[in-house]
């Protein structure tokens, strides 16, 4: 019975993340990642991919510039280190390579190397973003820890019972 729930939920969340990268199974080209700040969670915009909150889990294409058009929520880096930043692009100047992006929460835009542009958003979950974080959060940790003491506990019981009825014996 476990055995069948865990593949019914192991098909799920394939299905899931298979939809989420427009059906198809190849992820060479894909990266998840974690929105941890609430800059792209702001007025509606009237672009396909509405704004993200925090905690969302974002599936970004690996596409550079190539493809993107104004109103695409994009991932780029700023330097070397650090996670990618996930902005709206503004718009962009092919002639200068640069781009103009702006956070759906913020009131002024940036502009940023066009080169330093990883690809682009193409979608995004809440629920998911929140269960990642969970499991790599301490509590399930904790929690197995506590059902190893109590499943311990009870192995140690059930021996010592065992024993003493077989010395009333």
């Amino acid at each position: 019975m476990e055995a069948a729930v865990a593949m019914i939920l192991l098909a799920s969340i394939l299905g899931f993340f298979v939809d989420l990268n427009g059906g198809s199974i190849d992820f060479s080209d894909r990266e998840l990642r974690i929105v941890v700040t609430d800059l792209m969670d702001g007025d509606p915009q009237p672009y396909g991919l509405q704004g993200i909150q925090r905690n969302s889990l974002v599936m970004i294409t690996h596409q550079g510039a190539v493809g993107i058009d104004t109103g695409d929520v994009i991932a780029f880096h700023i330097g070397t280190d650090g996670a990618p930043i996930v902005y709206r692009m503004v718009s962009s100047d092919p002639d200068h390579g640069i781009v103009t992006v702006k956070g759906d929460a913020l009131s002024f835009t940036d502009t940023i190397p066009m080169d330093s542009v990883i690809g682009k958003v193409v979608g995004t979950s809440r629920p998911a973003g929140e269960l990642a974080l969970f499991v790599k959060s301490e509590y399930p940790l904790l929690a197995s820890e506590v059902l190893a003491i109590v499943v311990l506990y009870h192995f140690i019981t059930v021996s010592f019972e065992r024993e003493d009825r077989r010395l009333r014996k």
